[in-house]
């Protein structure tokens, strides 16, 4: 009976939404034949192909549903079946004790259903829910594209040919005459002036021919490459680059009015007269020689210098006298520094003499350096063999220093009884002492 309630009322609800739907097609109709009768069209020309739509607006809310119609009546029911046979019964036990229970038949078979009662009728439906309320509309949708454009106008050439008027364009620096590859073959100007706006200032600048020159009124200068002509002169936008006039070659020359004016104020109206060079005179008697008077310094020490330190260490040549000095100095704190005063040439010459105090053969380096600095190849190697043998070395360098400039010479040996040697006087006969090294220095140049 459920079941039969629930399709009745199913079918009432698609009965009034059928209803429903045809109400409203019916109202749009209506509303669309007055709309088509009530307004007149114009006419216009060829329209543009039509701009894609917008899109729909989102639907309205759903009317509320109409009430249930009233239930039909209950179909009556059916015939019952007809029952089924019985079973047959079992045999009966032998009497005496009664033995087990026999096994129950078969049920017969159930009989086949009665046929369905006649369906009820379908109930009255109900009224119409009123409907809901119009949805809010939809935004719009995006404009469409432009239809295409009619076909260009033509221009009579005669129109320009009667102008009686100024010929004053529409809008203010918009439109342009002629394109870079749609040009004007010539401009054809009368007696007037071409006006010309400064991008900068704002202000015209007018351009005018007259009697043969050519006038640049609202603008003070003229610029051509690197040169500018000014209402006073002409000068290099580049300050460090040259002005030339003419070209080598030119045969004609350059002339000026009155003269030429020199940054010092000083004019020059006409150049000196510089003629032929005259014969050589004779020579004259040769001068008196001439006198060098150049820094020098002379150094000696009179101690022996032993190897403190022994391989692989440079060892700086002391002097502890000065025998006497001009522009150059030794260091009061550190002996073995020469200094200069006067930047130039100098020639510096040496001796020192080394002696061991071992058997064997040793060797001994000597060289010259610059502000602690070893001069390249300035290097000399001694080889010394036997015990208390004695050698000299001695030569000289010559070095270019700038002021205040320190040379020292070096010496390094892998002996540790490899020295300096200086011994005092001695007599029969009377000798002078023999001091451990002389350094003089002479400024050559």
């Amino acid at each position: 009976m459920n079941t039969l309630r629930k399709s009745q009322t199913l079918i009432a609800v698609v009965f009034t939404a059928i209803g429903l739907t045809l109400g409203v097609v019916s109202m749009v109709q209506m509303r669309s034949d007055t709309s088509a009768s009530e307004y007149p069209r114009c006419t216009s020309g060829p329209t543009g192909a039509p701009g894609s739509n917008g899109t729909n607006g989102s639907p309205g809310s759903s009317g509320a549903p109409g009430s249930n119609g009233t239930n039909g009546t209950n179909g009556s029911p059916g015939a019952s079946g007809a029952p089924g046979s019985n079973g047959t019964n079992g045999t009966n036990g032998s009497p005496g004790p009664s033995g087990a229970p026999g096994s129950n038949g078969t049920n017969g078979t159930n009989g086949s259903p009665g046929p369905s009662g006649a369906p009820g009728s379908n109930g009255t439906n109900g009224t119409n829910g009123s409907p809901g309320p119009s949805g809010a509309p939809g935004t719009n949708g995006s404009n469409g594209t432009n239809g295409v454009d009619g076909a260009a106008g033509t221009c009579d050439p005669a129109i320009f040919g009667a102008l009686t008027t100024d010929l004053i364009p529409s809008l203010d620096n918009t439109f342009v005459l002629g394109t870079p590859t749609k040009r004007w073959k010539s401009l054809q100007l009368g007696p007037g002036t071409l006006f010309l706006e400064d991008v900068i200032t704002g202000f015209q600048a007018g351009l005018t021919v007259s009697g043969g020159t050519l006038l640049i009124d609202g603008a003070d200068s003229l610029r051509i490459g690197n040169i500018r002509l000014t209402s006073t002169g002409i000068e290099s936008l580049n300050s460090h680059a040259d002005i030339t006039i003419g070209n080598s070659g030119d045969s004609g020359y350059l002339s000026t009015a009155r003269g030429i004016k020199f940054p010092d104020g000083s004019v020059q109206n006409s150049a000196i007269a510089i003629g032929n060079t005259g014969p050589a005179g004779p020579t004259g008697p040769a001068g008196a020689d001439g006198t060098l008077a150049g820094d020098y310094g002379s150094f000696l020490d009179d101690t022996i210098q032993a190897n403190k330190v022994g391989a692989n260490e440079a060892i700086p040549v002391l002097f502890n006298t000065i025998d006497s000095a001009s522009g150059v100095s030794r260091n009061a704190d550190k002996q073995s520094q020469i200094t200069f005063k006067r930047e130039g040439v100098y020639d510096i010459q040496f001796s020192a003499q080394f002696d061991k105090l071992d058997s064997g053969t040793d060797d001994v380096d000597v060289w010259l350096s610059i502000n602690g600095r070893a001069v390249p190849y300035s290097n000399t190697r001694i080889t010394m063999t036997g015990n208390n043998v004695k050698n000299v070395a001695a030569w000289n360098f010559f070095v270019t220093v700038r002021a205040e400039d320190y040379v020292e010479i070096m010496w390094s040996s892998a002996d540790r009884d490899m020295r300096i040697y200086s011994e005092g006087p001695t007599s029969n006969p009377d000798r002078p002492g023999i001091p451990s090294v002389i350094a003089t220095v002479n400024q050559v140049h």
